[in-house]
Order: C-alpha cells, then sequence, then structure tokens
C-alpha cells in the first residue's frame, strides 16, 4: 500500500484512492472536522496534529508515521500554505514602513517556506526508504515573473516571494537527492476555487480575473478543488526522475490556468 504524507491536508489531496495509506498534517483540529469525518469511514487516513512551522512538531509528526509505516514514506506532499498578512499591498505600499514589511514577508516566509523546508527534512530520511520517492511541494504560477509581468498584478509580495525561494530551494532538494532516485517537483495547482477564494469581493474577483485573462484570454472561472486535486494526483503517478526539479503547473507544464 503506497503511503503518502499530505500537509494542509484538509483539502484532500491523496484521500481519493483508498488503496493508499495517508497521513494528513493539520495544524488546527477546529477546522479539519470534514478530514475527521472522512478518516471515519477510510481506515487508510491518519490525522496527525502539528504545527508545520515548528521544526520539532513536524519530526515528532515524521516519527509517529515512522512507527505505522515501518520507517519509510513512498510520497510527501507539502500542501501547507497560505498568503500571509497585507496581500492586496505592493512593495511600494510599504515606503517608510520597513519594520512592517520586513513582519509581513517574514511571517509569509514562515508559512509557505519554512514549513514546506522543515517538513521535508523530518520526512526525508523516510522518504529515502520508501519505494516510489517522490517529494511533491504545492507552489503558485504568482512566484513565475512572467506572470508577474504579464498580469501586471503587484500585490502580495510576501506569498509571492516565499513561494519562488520555495521553488528555487525545492530545485536544490532535486540536484542534491536525484542521484538517490528521489523525485523532486513543484507545482502549481492552478487557480482554485478554495474557501478563502470564495471570500473574494465581487470586485476583486472581476480585478484578478480581468489580469489572469492578460495571460489566459479564455479563461472564465477558477477550477474546483476536486478538479485540481484530480490533476495533481495524475500529475504525481506520472512523474519520472528526468522531470526532477521543475516548477510546473497542474497540467505538467507551465500553462497556470
Amino acid at each position: 500500500m503506497p503511503s503518502y504524507v499530505v500537509t494542509g491536508a484538509s483539502r484532500g489531496i491523496g484521500a481519493s484512492k483508498s488503496e493508499n495509506q495517508v497521513f494528513g498534517i493539520i495544524r488546527n483540529v477546529q477546522t479539519a472536522t470534514k478530514l475527521y469525518d472522512l478518516a471515519k469511514s477510510h481506515p487508510n487516513i491518519h490525522i496527525i496534529v502539528a504545527e508545520v512551522t515548528n521544526s520539532e512538531q513536524v519530526e515528532e509528526a515524521a516519527a509517529k508515521v515512522a512507527e505505522i509505516t515501518g520507517g519509510k514514506l513512498d510520497v510527501l506532499i507539502n500542501n501547507a500554505g497560505g498568503g500571509g498578512p497585507n496581500t492586496r499591498k505592493a512593495p511600494g505600499d510599504y515606503v517608510g514602513q520597513g519594520a512592517e514589511m520586513k513582519s509581513d514577508i517574514l511571517e509569509a516566509m514562515d508559512i509557505n517556506f519554512f514549513s514546506a523546508v522543515f517538513t521535508t527534512n523530518a520526512f526525508l530520511p523516510l522518504i529515502r526508504k520508501g519505494d516510489v520517492k517522490k517529494i511533491i511541494t504545492i507552489s503558485s504560477g504568482m512566484a513565475d515573473e512572467h506572470v508577474i509581468l504579464t498580469t501586471e498584478l503587484p500585490f502580495a509580495i510576501g506569498y509571492a516571494a516565499s513561494k519562488a525561494g520555495l521553488n528555487v530551494t525545492m530545485a536544490k532538494y532535486a540536484v542534491q537527492l536525484k542521484g538517490e532516485g528521489i523525485i523532486c517537483l513543484t507545482v502549481s495547482p492552478g487557480w482554485v476555487r478554495t474557501e478563502a477564494a470564495e471570500d473574494f469581493q465581487d470586485g476583486m474577483f472581476n480585478m484578478v480575473l480581468s489580469a489572469f485573462q492578460k495571460l489566459a484570454p479564455d479563461l472564465k472561472d477558477m477550477i474546483s478543488v476536486e478538479e485540481s486535486v484530480a490533476e495533481q494526483l495524475a500529475l504525481i503517478d506520472r512523474v519520472t526522475v528526468k522531470d526532477t526539479g521543475k516548477f510546473v503547473s497542474q497540467h505538467g507544464d507551465r500553462n497556470w490556468f
């Protein structure tokens, strides 16, 4: 039975395959009621509570997984992340606010960058003993400078910078681990209708859609979580060591929508 660890597991990546042993790492029990309900009817799903920005807690989570799997793991999916604070501020909006800018960007780095790096390091010994040996990290097309220059969206500097830094770091992992047959892939899930995205005000949605249409003129709306997850799982299944280190969309290319 292939084993998966998924951080930020409330999105359900991996849970759709009953033949997988899935460990969902969550930080907040109160917001994961749907996942707990799913686990009640799926004995292959295990829930572990850990703060992924805390390296010690992630290492404890890895030890719990190792106890169940015999010390190995097939696929790690670094899915935890978030926008961070003040996502509507552009870098020039911080003039005279250096301390606030530093605080906002460091918080985004904690959420998006360090959480994935801490988790990767904690589970790397298990991945090395696994059969599939894949490390998948969820990023964003907003970390692609071509997307930024085309859509002309200057906002969410902390989010974009932390994801861009994550892309580079995962490429470094890929170079380091390729000789061991470990595949590292960084994936943008697309423009997904998550709970956070559903809170868009109409004006904000239309502004973002108009910007994205500069890159994808036929784009009409976000895709569902289920559609994105299905494409991601298919991509995870088919990637090989020749793909290691790449930053791609859920389609496996640079078509971000």
